[in-house]
Order: structure tokens, then C-alpha cells, then sequence
């Protein structure tokens, strides 16, 4: 377990204690309360059933606010402070639009309902209030964009492909179920924010759930793979509740939140690839990331080659492709100085670059 953790399950226990206490102290308040206003009930002679009515009230008080401490105190906590470190600024920027508007709206509506008897003009301004905050938070968020445009002067109607991968990249099933996004993710290469539907998921599960074991080894997978991005602390991944339900394809609704949010599309699907391109989306392909990441050489491939030095190893020589690239001639030492014909044995791809070991084709041809 993280200290991060052990600090938050500490934090929870604090909660809970102090709330039992505060509870504790409400109930045996309300139960006074309740005896005084019930004098009927509550004889000064019957102290048993008295002192049982504060001992009911005072436990239930306390297991009541125990329970909801954290609820109301670390889980916001823990909650703001993910949504700032890991939102753009933007969606910051917006949603804080959304709370002041929200809450300048319901001043307004306590002024109008200050009036009211019985403190109900403040119960239903407050209950407005929170409601309000919630709906001009989430509005501030979805909007973002718009908000972006207010400082940046970038209209947000247009979807911008050119920039489209700065402000997010959004994943299709299709590489989810592919895995390979994990690797490529951790690599550092995908700078930009990943960002998972809420109905990418429920596919994943149609999927994991599934009678077919293949499809089930799918969903599996791709879940697997979500799993995997958001526990990496290199990639911002933000899982969000948009969806466009007149759209029953996942394809359209991709096509849709990638517009909506002027974000970049990756997928390995070849039609939506073609229909996003289409819709003027910015496409990132791995299979194409890996075409072109492919290598120059392939065991069994004959190169023309210059031996320009003695290999480290006894009876080698070292000759080097166009880009650089090393390439190791076993029996190659007495060919220091030519161009001669070699047929590739083998490709050795590390993180320190990419070696070539081969030998001479004349050899590979009486061999």
C-alpha cells in the first residue's frame, strides 16, 4: 500500500471518528429538544424512557454523521484536487464560469424569495444553489472550448485539425482491444490528453461479457488496457460522461465527441478511419505508426554494403547503412575496404538504437 493511500485511509478514520463525536453531540441536542417540545410524551417522573430517547438519538447521530464525513469532506477533497491537477485549463476555466453564473442566479432567486415564512425562502435557495453549481460546473466543463475562445480568441464552431491532438486525443474500442496504446502511451510520445467515453467502456463490457470466448478475450483485454492507462502516471486520461444518443453507432458518437471537443481520433477501425477523414477528423492510426516504424531490414534481406573496419570480435567487420545504422559482417574481416553483397541474419532493436548483424552473400549462396 502507498503512503498516498495509507494518508487517505488515515484522513477517512479522522472523519469518521470526529463526525461520531459531532453526531453524538446532535443527537443528544435534538433528542432535548424533541423531549421539550413533547412534554406529554416526556414526563419529569419517567426518566427512563427519557434517557433511553438521548441514548437513541445520540447513537444514531453518530453512526449517521460517521458514515457521511467522508462523503462530505475527503471525497470532495480527493475530487477537486484530481480535477485540478489533471484538467486543462480551459475546462478549469470553464467550470468556474459555470459555478459564479450559478451562484449570481441563485442570489438573486434568495433576494426574490427572502420573504417567505418559516426560513423556507432559505431552504429552497440553498437546495437552488447546489443544483445550480452542479449543473453550471458540468456545463463550464462540456463547454470548455467556448470558454478557450473567450481568451484565445479561436472560435470553438470550427474543428481545427491541425491542432486537433493538443486538446485531446480520443479512443476508439478498436485500440483499447489492440493493447498496444499501453506501450506507446508510456513511451511519452502522446503528450496530449487521452480521452475514454463513458460508452467506449460499456462496449469494452458487452464484450468482456460476451458467450463468445473470443469476443470475451477481447473485452477483457481492452478493459485491461484502460486499466493499465490510468494507473500510469505518465498519460492524463479523463474518462467522460459525454454521449450522443441519437446515435446508436459508437463510430458516429466517436465522430461526434471528437468534433465536440476538437480533439484528435485514434483508432485501428479502417472505416472509421475513412469516415472521420471524411469528416475533416484528425486520424491517428497505430498501424500506420508502426509501418512507419518498421525496420529498414528484415532477416533474409541483401544489402549492398561498404566494410569500412575490423568488428570487436575476432574474424567481423563493421559497415553502416545510409541513416547510421550499425551492421555487423561475421567473416566480414578480410573484406575491410570493399563493397560486397550481405544477406541480414538477424536485427537486434533496443532502446540504445537498432544493430545489423549479417554475412556475406556468397557464403549464404553455398551454404
Amino acid at each position: 500500500m502507498s503512503k498516498s493511500t495509507q494518508r487517505i485511509d488515515r484522513a477517512r478514520t479522522t472523519s469518521r471518528i470526529v463526525g461520531a463525536i459531532v453526531g453524538f453531540v446532535l443527537g443528544i441536542l435534538y433528542g432535548i429538544y424533541l423531549i421539550n417540545e413533547n412534554p406529554a410524551l416526556f414526563t419529569h417522573h419517567d426518566t427512563r424512557s427519557t434517557q433511553a430517547t438521548l441514548l437513541a438519538f445520540a447513537v444514531a447521530g453518530a453512526a449517521f454523521v460517521a458514515a457521511a464525513a467522508p462523503l462530505i469532506s475527503i471525497d470532495p477533497y480527493l475530487w477537486l484536487t484530481n480535477f485540478l491537477d489533471t484538467a486543462p485549463a480551459t475546462e478549469i476555466a470553464g467550470a468556474t464560469v459555470g459555478a459564479l453564473v450559478a451562484l449570481a442566479i441563485s442570489a438573486f432567486v434568495a433576494i426574490l424569495l427572502g420573504g417567505l415564512p418559516g426560513g423556507l425562502g432559505l431552504v429552497v435557495s440553498v437546495v437552488l444553489a447546489c443544483v445550480l453549481v452542479t449543473v453550471g460546473v458540468r456545463a463550464g466543463r462540456h463547454r470548455q472550448n467556448a470558454f478557450g475562445a473567450l481568451f484565445t480568441g479561436r472560435a470553438d464552431a470550427h474543428y481545427d485539425a491541425e491542432t486537433a491532438s493538443q486538446l485531446g486525443i480520443v479512443i476508439d474500442t478498436s485500440v483499447f482491444v489492440d493493447g498496444r496504446i499501453v506501450d506507446v502511451a508510456k513511451t511519452g510520445f502522446l503528450g496530449s490528453q487521452l480521452v475514454i467515453a463513458n460508452f467506449v467502456l460499456e462496449e469494452l463490457q458487452r464484450l468482456a461479457d460476451s458467450g463468445d470466448p473470443a469476443r470475451r478475450a477481447k473485452g477483457k483485454r481492452g478493459l485491461a488496457a484502460v486499466e493499465t492507462l490510468k494507473a500510469t502516471r505518465s498519460v492524463n486520461v479523463e474518462v467522460v460522461d459525454d454521449d450522443f444518443p441519437e446515435s446508436a453507432d459508437v463510430d458516429a458518437r466517436l465522430i461526434k465527441l471528437a468534433r465536440a471537443r476538437s480533439s484528435a481520433l485514434m483508432t485501428n477501425d479502417y472505416n472509421l478511419n475513412r469516415v472521420a477523414t471524411i469528416e475533416g477528423i484528425r486520424v491517428l492510426n497505430l498501424n500506420e505508426l508502426t509501418n512507419a516504424l518498421k525496420p529498414i531490414a528484415a532477416t533474409g534481406d541483401n544489402l549492398r554494403l561498404q566494410i569500412t573496419k575490423e568488428g570487436r570480435e575476432p574474424n567481423q567487420g563493421i559497415g553502416h547503412l545510409e541513416d547510421g545504422t550499425m551492421v555487423v559482417v561475421e567473416n566480414g574481416q578480410s573484406l575491410v575496404g570493399r563493397t560486397v553483397d550481405v544477406t541480414v541474419t538477424n536485427v537486434l532493436q533496443t532502446a540504445a538504437g537498432r544493430m545489423i548483424f549479417a554475412s556475406p552473400a556468397s557464403e549464404e549462396k553455398s551454404s
